[in-house]
């Protein structure tokens, strides 16, 4: 599995466990230097992330090491008008192509008017201004509605260890017979899996003994949370690229760290036949889905 840099927190104070708020404009770059020397080429970002892909713009116009995947903003939030979105992405990324453009939200893929967006989005294509239409999902359901409807290049969908509704629904192994690349986000579920000593919300105090069960079987085999969470996306072949954040350049070198360690260990046929992450998933929506977190 590849990694993917997720810029939100460039643009937001973001995260359930983030204290230090937006990334500072050089910790950024210093951020950018990590990933690029990590091998990590493609950027993640979105009109909706606040300033995100203008930060990005200025610090990346003159680099040419990185390609950039953004996304439409909502039809909820927005008037829909999907090529004056992707302009203005491109102009505030200073850029003449994205990697990816994607639907950040899963019922424009599905509503009456897709048809004619995607009709958009192939012109846009055809002009060299985007390689790749996708779109971010929430949900199964949406997901294979949307597999039978369109021809997707890309999806990205949650998933974790405490996640594996997509996995398990088999909808991931249709998208790979249709030759979409999947991209997997909310690896850390914003930094819940991270750290034991994490203070949780009321809201999910009632959730502690699956987050237990999540550390617990960490310590089992001898390894990090955040080793643990890179695990479960490694150890599925399914998955192309881990989208993963960071607030500063010495979480970015962690999280390389601990994805190269784990592929190193699966490469072992001895701790990959007996490895069985099965036991985490978690069928509690309040849990795994932030969006209800309140």
């Amino acid at each position: 599995m590849n990694l993917i840099l997720g810029t939100v927190q460039f643009g937001l104070d973001y995260g359930i466990t983030n204290e230090s708020g937006k990334v500072s404009t050089i910790e950024a770059q210093h951020i950018l230097q990590v990933a690029s020397h990590a091998g990590i080429h493609l950027l993640d970002t979105a009109a909706a992330y606040g300033d995100s892909e203008t930060v990005l713009g200025k610090l990346c116009h003159k680099r040419n090491e990185f390609n950039l995947i953004s996304k439409i903003p909502s039809s909820k939030t927005h008037a829909l008008d999907i090529r004056k979105s992707v302009d203005e992405s491109l102009s505030r990324l200073q850029t003449s192509k994205l990697h990816a453009i994607l639907f950040h939200d899963q019922q424009d893929v599905l509503s009456k008017e897709s048809k004619q967006s995607f009709e958009i989005l192939s012109e846009l294509k055809s002009e060299q201004k985007i390689a790749h239409i996708g779109a971010s999902f929430y949900s199964p359901d949406a997901l294979e509605s949307a597999l039978a409807m369109h021809d997707l290049d890309i999806i990205q969908i949650p998933a974790n260890c405490l996640d594996q509704r997509f996995q398990q629904s088999g909808l991931l192994d249709e998208a790979k017979r249709q030759g979409v690349e999947i991209h997997v986000r909310s690896l850390f579920l914003q930094g819940l899996l991270l750290s034991e000593n994490n203070q949780l919300p009321t809201y999910l105090q009632q959730f502690k003994p699956e987050l237990t069960r999540y550390f617990d079987l960490a310590k089992t085999l001898s390894l990090t949370p955040l080793q643990l969470a890179l695990l479960y996306l490694s150890n599925n072949e399914c998955m192309d690229y881990g989208v993963v954040g960071c607030l500063n350049r010495q979480q970015l070198i962690e999280i390389t760290d601990a994805s190269n360690y784990v592929q190193e260990l699966l490469s072992e046929p001895q701790f990959k036949n007996k490895l069985d992450l099965s036991c985490l998933a978690s069928s509690s929506e309040q849990l795994i889905n932030p969006s209800l977190w309140k």
